[in-house]
């Protein structure tokens, strides 16, 4: 008889070991894959999105930077270049900024579907997709969505809307 019990609390004791290992694996696998998309969307989704035609600062050409300070202290930073200042305007005004800018893929940022690779062993079996589709009705913005799936099953969802600061400057 006491063993009996003994071997029906073992094997409880045991199962609940089991499990909470199973439930620490796939909380560590969720979190691997958060914090993976959470960095593709911080330092290289937005990065790129947040940069409109041209690098952060007066884009002038072929000026050192030192002279377009002194030149240019009490002027705002501008997101596009001389040349093409007319198609910026009309992207703005036609409300098509995040499609233009998604137009050319860069650094595997365009609109579509595409999956991320990460390194680890917590990522092993973890598929991660990244959908960027503009807005329907106002192609200035786009959603970002994150899935990260395990087994064909969800682990972590993140969405997001970016609309380019270069939005601020129409008009």
């Amino acid at each position: 008889m006491a063993s009996s019990v003994l071997a029906i609390t073992v094997m409880a004791v045991t199962r609940g070991i089991i499990n909470a290992q199973g439930i620490t694996q796939r909380s560590s696998q969720r979190h691997a894959a958060e914090a993976l998309i959470a960095n593709d969307l911080e330092t290289t989704v937005r990065q790129r999105f947040f940069s409109f035609r041209c690098s952060q600062g007066p884009c002038l050409p072929k000026e050192t930077e030192s002279q377009v300070l002194l030149k240019n202290q009490d002027k705002p930073l501008r997101y596009y270049n001389d040349d093409n200042k007319q198609a910026f305007i009309n992207s703005c005004q036609n409300r098509q900024l995040a499609k233009d800018l998604l137009a050319t893929p860069t650094d595997g940022i365009a609109s579509g579907e595409s999956t991320l690779s990460g390194t680890g062993h917590l990522l092993k079996g973890v598929v991660v997709k990244r959908r960027i589709n503009l807005v329907e009705n106002n192609a200035n913005s786009a959603v970002v969505e994150y899935e990260a799936l395990h087994n064909n099953k969800r682990i972590a969802y993140r969405k997001a809307i970016l609309i380019p600061n270069a939005v601020h400057w129409c008009g």
